[in-house]
């Protein structure tokens, strides 16, 4: 179990950093690309939301 965590953990940090250079980038053009990082962002937390929700009503 602790082999799989350590992957994991690295799998973490890997993403973590492109993330945060997405977002870097994201603030360092500002205007539209910041826009369309918070759109894109908004959308995939609503996807998720409405997988929960259907997941509870469902059962």
């Amino acid at each position: 179990m602790a082999a799989a965590r350590k992957s994991d953990f690295w799998a973490r940090i890997g993403s973590a950093i492109i993330l945060f250079a997405i977002a870097g980038t994201a603030l360092w053009f500002g205007g539209v690309a910041f826009g369309l990082l918070l759109l894109i962002g908004g959308a995939l937390v609503l996807v998720e939301w409405f997988a929960l929700v259907r997941a509870m009503t469902l059962g």
